[in-house]
């Protein structure tokens, strides 16, 4: 079986890929190994493999070749198939984002290897994307992420949240200005404040002789909050599946006053958070972070008083590592100091606010 030449099989996959995706590195990885195992060298490395998976189940085959490659999952293939065949992907230790399959991103997650796993893809690979290409997001996409979100539970049906989008360019540069100055606010495709909303329901019921007497109360601002979560996150899960990034955005409570002002609140409705989404720019950096062992977080039966983070602290100074970031300092050492009192960044007023807004009185 003859062997191509490596920028043969280089250049009839670039035609097979994306356009929008940089593959520059994935070209360079595909040239070295092509040019090493090519030319003659595979019939003497019969051991050599590669780990080779499918990009959208989608594989081009050359002289004839069927079912090389199986669409799901991972196959280990000769390096004289590899050199004989147009692959659209090759998976190496660092994969093109959103491209890790369940058992990768389960390994970046929690430092170890899944036994067994369904295929939770597009949940596990999630991470937060800070930079954003240019490319515009459609009128017909963005009404059908509302309705993604429209579609999580709501308690009762009571449906205690709202959604502002924030296009115009200088209302998104002043709210970017009221979060904290985070550039992404600015530059993503679509930018959401999550509110959660008890004017509404409280208008409705007005209107029918209902008093509603009761929306004061923590528990319906606790159903509101826990409304506007599960909506957004039902968004994001629909983004995600759509090759979309996204950065959720807590500094929209650094200033609830303005932004009240600027999106013209009525009283019973606060901005909880805001929501990035746009496509991320190639080639990207983000990475999957790594999360606390689920022993640490699931509890079978009753709770664990005291759960050990060490093992989790350990494994996040690679990350931090990997950030540029000091890795004297633990995840501990860290979490403790934002939950101190110096890094609430004007949240510290919410209790008052919330209340003179007509939440949380009782």
């Amino acid at each position: 079986m003859p062997c191509w030449h490596p920028e043969f099989v280089a250049n009839q996959a670039r035609h097979a890929l994306p356009l929008r995706r940089d593959h520059s590195s994935w070209f360079a990885s595909l040239y070295k190994h092509c040019g090493e195992y090519g030319s003659g060298q595979a019939n003497k490395r019969e051991e050599a493999h590669f780990d080779v998976r499918t990009w959208c189940g989608g594989v081009h085959y050359c002289h004839g070749i069927r079912d090389l490659l199986s669409r799901e999952g991972h196959q280990s293939v000769s390096a004289e198939a590899f050199c004989s065949c147009v692959v659209v992907a090759i998976e190496f230790k660092q994969p093109m984002m959103f491209d890790e399959s369940p058992i990768q991103a389960w390994r970046l997650r929690y430092g170890s290897k899944a036994d067994e796993l369904p295929d939770l893809e597009k949940f596990l690979n999630h991470r937060s994307v800070r930079h954003f290409a240019n490319r515009p997001i459609s009128e017909s996409m963005m009404v059908g992420l509302v309705a993604a979100a429209q579609s999580a539970a709501t308690s009762s049906n009571l449906q205690l949240w709202s959604v502002v989008s924030v296009q115009d360019p200088d209302r998104r540069a002043k709210i970017a200005e009221l979060c904290g100055n985070q550039e992404h606010v600015k530059t993503c495709g679509l930018f959401f404040a999550f509110l959660a909303d008890v004017h509404r329901i409280q208008s409705a019921a007005k209107a029918v002789g209902e008093a509603a007497e009761g929306l004061d109360y923590t528990e319906f601002f606790t159903m509101a909050v826990i409304d506007a979560a599960l909506a957004a996150e039902r968004m994001v899960c629909a983004a995600e599946s759509l090759g979309l990034g996204i950065c959720y955005i807590g500094g929209l409570r650094n200033n609830p006053q303005g932004v009240k002002e600027l999106l013209g609140f009525p009283e019973g409705v606060f901005g909880v958070f805001g929501l990035c989404i746009g496509w991320p720019e190639e080639p990207s950096t983000a990475e999957i972070k790594p999360r606390l062992a689920q022993e640490a977080v699931w509890f079978k039966e009753q709770y664990e008083v005291d759960p050990s983070v060490a093992e989790y602290d350990e494994r996040m100074k690679d990350f931090y590592v990997s950030q540029k970031m000091k890795a004297e300092a633990t995840w501990s050492m860290r979490s403790g100091r934002r939950v101190g009192t110096t890094q609430l960044t004007g949240r510290e007023v919410l209790l008052k606010w919330l209340q003179a807004q007509g939440f949380l009185r009782r």
